[in-house]
């Protein structure tokens, strides 16, 4: 873990990232163009030493260093997950990065399937709550994902304030993490809506842990790829796609986002 900390912070560092306020982190199809956020500087990241790539259809595998107005903020466009083989330390390692070089909030960005009726691809839905169905060494996880977790208050009203800014309706719900790689069944589906979770994906609650870890304000809004129903065949492909289609409305809201 030092390794995969201390080195990149090192040679972010050498590279004129002195300090960081927050830290956006991204899954696919979100290249995160965002309108009127100037760019301070740009690392892929097979850049950073000891910093692993992921390869996945549309998560990009950047760094963009950007400007907000509450001071300097690191997106970080594509992530890693464990059905890819990567350990807790790996998926979480760019947090663990951004903490050291001061950043203390911390937005999830994700691709979900919505799980109830009021959803529809393209949504944006602030995750409010989540719980949990992946296992890992130090956590496991009880049959009906609790305990159930809430994400910060104070974000949550930014990303309200910032929804009304960009005209972009925000829904709020609960977000089950899964494992993956294969989508839910239709009993899953139906199980997961029991407990009251509205969007399900294969990412973000590691995250959202870790940043609670680290002690930064975490929060995660989801664009709604699809929609389970007993009629669509899903594909990651598909999710990609669809998430693309919404990428104006979420651009819109991270620029101000930032700008707040």
């Amino acid at each position: 873990m030092t390794e995969q900390t201390d080195n990149p912070v090192d040679f972010l560092r050498s590279s004129g990232v002195s300090s960081l306020t927050g830290v956006i982190s991204t899954g696919s199809g979100q290249p995160l163009e965002i309108p009127g956020i100037r760019e301070i500087n740009r690392f892929h990241y097979n850049e950073i030493p000891g910093f692993v790539n992921t390869t996945l259809l549309g998560h990009g595998g950047m760094l963009r260093i950007v400007e907000g107005s509450d001071g300097t903020w690191a997106l970080w466009i594509g992530r890693k997950h464990f059905y890819q083989g990567f350990d807790y330390g790996e998926i979480t390692s760019y947090l663990d990065i951004s903490r050291k070089l001061g950043a203390d909030k911390f937005l999830c960005l994700n691709a979900s399937g919505g799980l109830t009726h009021n959803l529809n691809p393209g949504d944006l839905v602030i995750v409010e709550k989540f719980r949990t169905f992946i296992s890992w060494d130090g956590n496991s996880v009880s049959p009906d994902g609790s305990p159930v977790r809430e994400t910060s208050v104070d974000l949550m009203e930014r990303l309200n304030r910032a929804g009304e800014k960009s005209d972009n309706e925000l829904k709020k719900g609960m977000y089950a993490g899964v494992p993956g790689p294969v989508y839910e069944t239709h009993a899953e589906v139906n199980w997961l809506r029991k407990l009251g979770c509205s969007l399900v994906g294969m990412s973000t609650v590691p995250e959202l842990l870790r940043g609670m870890e680290l002690e930064m304000e975490s929060i995660a809004v989801a664009l709604v790829a699809n929609v389970h129903t007993h009629h669509e065949e899903l594909t990651h492909e598909k999710v990609v796609r669809n998430s693309r289609k919404g990428a104006e409305e979420l651009n819109r809201l991270i620029s101000a986002f930032l700008a707040l």
